[in-house]
């Protein structure tokens, strides 16, 4: 009886890593080393997309800026509407001023640049400036279906050739 158990336990476990390992390996299938650099710009009390998002062959940032829980959200969804990621960033229009008796303030006007992973299948993008305070994003974007990547691109690391090669190739 207690084999019979334990071979039970075992069968059930093995199943699930499987299951587990089904669901890792096709999350990963939609990973890629890509990168979207999307234009954004604040004025007059709005958000909006400045120009057309641009795709690179490149790695996406890698040091977290997560921000706190009053500081942005960006968060990116699939067609069907699920949520393939949530990133936190530090509020763009914020300024610290030197002095510490002086309140920091908000920009009234910026620009800049989102670079946000590639990931296949994302079909939105969310940016929330307060989402403690919002019931609706401060801005949509919506992401191209089929991107043109390039496959050169200015921020990749240029292949080292040693001297002696650099004629032979």
């Amino acid at each position: 009886m207690k084999k019979t158990i334990f071979a039970s336990v075992i069968i059930a476990a093995l199943f699930g890593v499987i299951a587990a390992g089904e669901q890792l390996s096709s999350a990963k299938a939609l990973v890629t080393d890509n990168v979207m650099f999307i234009p954004v710009a604040y004025n007059q009390g709005q958000w909006f997309q400045a120009n057309e998002i641009q795709f690179a062959p490149c790695e996406p940032p890698s040091k977290p800026n997560l921000g706190n829980e009053f500081d942005p959200v960006i968060r990116a969804y699939d067609a069907q509407g699920e949520e393939i990621y949530e990133q936190g960033m530090r509020n763009p229009r914020l300024i610290l001023i030197e002095d510490p008796k002086e309140p920091a303030a908000l920009l009234s006007q910026i620009r800049f640049e989102l670079r946000l992973p590639y990931v296949r299948g994302i079909s939105r993008i969310e940016f929330w400036e307060f989402p403690r305070e919002q019931k609706e994003p401060s801005m949509v974007l919506e992401v191209p279906r089929d991107p043109q990547i390039p496959e050169k691109a200015d921020c990749q690391v240029p292949e080292f050739v040693p001297d002696a090669l650099r004629g032979q190739q």
